[in-house]
């Protein structure tokens, strides 16, 4: 008895949530991240440190393209060094945010500038987060050892979600 609650309880668990682990060394992640991305049928929000890779940036203009709402936040320093990729976003009409690191409260003792370091997508209709140490760069996916975690949880989704609503209201500002 005890044993069929317990095979039912974790083929319940894998039902209602499941995790997917990608080391950039050891798989292709931008076809796992451009696949996603390529699934969602209503909503992607991204923050990414550093944008570069083509292939993602793509992605996201054919899926603003389907009609899918497409919203990329990034970090100044993206703003700086990858004007040509934005620029195809922009063209293809995707909402563009930049972090504004002044909107930041820290230390009077801390002397740098705030950082978007974060590294995270949501997709709506698969209530699916991907997140890690994974900027979207092609030196990322060919030469540098990083990690990408793929959550499947309406709750884990509705947090990051909701999370990203909140730094985009409060800390960013539109794209030129």
């Amino acid at each position: 008895m005890f044993y069929r609650f317990l095979v039912s309880f974790f083929l319940l668990f894998n039902v209602l949530f499941s995790t997917e682990v990608y080391f950039s060394n050891e798989h292709d992640v931008i076809q796992k991240l451009t696949t996603l991305i390529d699934q969602e049928e209503s909503k992607i929000e991204m923050v990414m440190y550093t944008l570069t890779h083509t292939r993602i940036v793509r992605a996201l203009v054919d899926a603003k393209k389907r009609g899918v709402d497409v919203i990329v936040m990034i970090d100044p320093f993206t703003a700086k060094i990858s004007k040509p990729k934005l620029e195809m976003l922009k063209k293809g009409n995707v909402d563009i945010y930049v972090f504004d690191p002044k909107t930041i409260d820290k230390p009077t003792w801390y002397h740098l500038e705030p950082l978007c370091h974060h590294k995270f997508f949501t997709f709506k209709s698969l209530h699916t987060v991907w997140t890690g140490s994974f900027n979207a760069t092609y030196g990322a996916s060919v030469a540098n050892l990083e990690n990408v975690v793929v959550l499947d949880s309406k709750k884990v989704f509705t947090q990051f979600s909701t999370y990203f609503k909140k730094i985009l209201s409060k800390h960013t500002r539109s794209y030129p």
